[in-house]
């Protein structure tokens, strides 16, 4: 699994190849939006990370949710995102 960080336009998200293995993009002009890329499809993902004790430390834990495939548009993902995000802070 390779994670990478690019800028969040349409072109470049077209432009995303599967490269025989799972990979995840990370947005760099929006915070907490994330795109996965496999043979056959795209698709959008909100992340964020929690805190947790284990073992007496603290460690993040990473959380993924999905927000939809790739023919969404990309306005209508970020405005999602915002919401869960939202949701997520009360």
């Amino acid at each position: 699994m390779t994670n990478k960080l690019i800028e969040f336009k349409k072109e470049k998200l077209e432009n995303l190849k599967y490269s025989g293995k799972r990979e995840w993009y990370f947005a760099e002009n929006f915070g907490g939006l994330c795109i996965r890329v496999l043979k056959t499809k795209k698709t959008y993902y909100a992340h964020w990370s929690i805190s947790k004790i284990k073992n007496g430390k603290i460690v993040r834990v990473v959380i993924k949710k999905k927000i939809g495939d790739y023919d969404l548009p990309l306005a209508e993902v970020k405005a999602i995102a915002r919401q869960m995000f939202q949701h997520q802070a009360t």
